[in-house]
């Protein structure tokens, strides 16, 4: 994500509370794509 967007990428907070509404089950799959998508 760096290379295509340089500086402008700017992180953002992420707690709980954005997952309080899902399901269990949806909020791990959410996790994992989540935990993916940082890591590349």
């Amino acid at each position: 994500m760096t290379k295509l967007l340089g500086n402008a990428l700017k992180p953002i907070p992420v707690d709980d509370s954005l997952l309080e509404y899902l399901q269990p089950a949806k909020r791990l799959d959410y996790i994992k794509q989540w935990r993916a998508a940082a890591a590349k």
